[in-house]
């Protein structure tokens, strides 16, 4: 399972402005985990699925500007489900493959991989069955959509990995940015890191011998390729888990800045209190220590020294900060004792 580079440029329907470069894999990636067989039992626990994920939409100011928009995919998935369920278990797919309209499922993709709405609609089906005829209908419409929004999510996440390989091979800078507006528009998810997880368990099963029959391994007999995408799932399971944080942000524009006086004239701007720049450079000392225990051979990153310099120049900022709160203090109980 080789990794090629290709020149090719994608641009992702999420909304990632730039053309990046792609990585591509030698063979396609078969569907990694096989479907749970208990669809009966999946069903029911919908109800704390669909309470789970009306609770964080409740937490979203801006739901009550989609609400329009939700009522809208859940039709349109209501839609589908009870086309499916008119018709007999063996036909109940797109022609040619059943006797459904061959653009069912793709004319509501959206709205199908909408989890949360799809999660609503089909509890509330359930609720509806009125016989155990009924009930087994309606868990080969969940299967049959299950699988066919799994083939989905996985053909989006290996061209995101594509886009996201390419850009690492391409040069750090560049991934920065991939991952930047992947994380910007929501690109980035757990999803993602179960693809990655499972193209990473195919990899260790196949372990692929170069031309003179040597494996290709790394460092503590891995094959390179489980090595390159464990160093890229950590990264990414890092943008997911701290891209809501302001630091991540504020160290993404100082690394962009070339000069030291412009980085300082930023801080100045952006870190008022003392607290606030012991607690900034805290999280880029994590940082550096995190990529350099998992600096990977084939990701040459320059960012380390640099964001060395960076911290340097946070604690110096964070010392002066510290001194001219000292002095206005002193200046204050100054004046009291006038």
């Amino acid at each position: 399972q080789s990794l090629t580079y290709s020149p090719s440029l994608l641009s992702l329907s999420h909304g990632v402005r730039t053309q990046p470069p792609r990585a591509t894999f030698s063979s396609p990636l078969p569907l990694a985990r096989p479907l749970q067989n208990h669809q009966k039992a999946r069903l029911v626990v919908l109800r704390e699925s669909e309470a789970a994920g009306a609770e964080a939409a409740t937490a979203d100011p801006e739901m009550s500007r989609m609400e329009a928009a939700e009522q809208k995919a859940k039709s349109e998935v209501y839609h589908v489900v009870e086309t499916m369920m008119k018709s007999d278990s063996s036909s109940m797919r797109p022609a040619p493959l059943g006797e459904l309209p061959p653009t069912l499922f793709t004319d509501h993709q959206s709205a199908l991989l909408n989890e949360p709405v799809y999660k609503s609609v089909m509890y509330r089906r359930l609720e509806a069955c009125k016989s155990e005829e009924e009930l087994q209908q309606l868990e080969a419409v969940d299967e049959i959509l299950l699988t066919w929004k799994k083939e989905q999510r996985d053909s989006v996440n290996k061209e995101k990995l594509e886009i996201i390989i390419g850009c690492a091979l391409a040069g750090p800078e560049m991934l920065d940015d991939v991952l930047n507006q992947m994380r910007d528009t929501r690109g980035l998810d757990d999803g993602m890191i179960d693809y990655i997880d499972d193209v990473i368990a195919q990899a260790k099963e196949k372990e692929p011998l170069n031309p003179q029959g040597v494996g290709s391994k790394g460092q503590g007999g891995e094959p390179l390729l489980v090595r390159m995408l464990t160093v890229m799932k950590d990264r990414l399971v890092a943008e997911i888990r701290t891209r809501d944080k302001p630091y991540v942000r504020l160290l993404a524009a100082l690394l962009r800045m070339p000069h030291r006086d412009e980085r300082e004239e930023f801080l100045a701007g952006t870190v008022r209190a003392k607290e606030e720049a012991m607690e900034f450079a805290a999280f880029i000392l994590d940082g550096i220590q995190y990529m350099e225990q998992h600096r990977a051979d084939w990701l040459v990153d320059e960012r380390v020294e640099k964001m060395k310099q960076i911290v340097s120049e946070v604690e110096m900022y964070h010392t002066r900060l510290a001194h001219t709160e000292e002095e206005f203090e002193a200046a204050h109980e100054e004046e009291k004792q006038q």
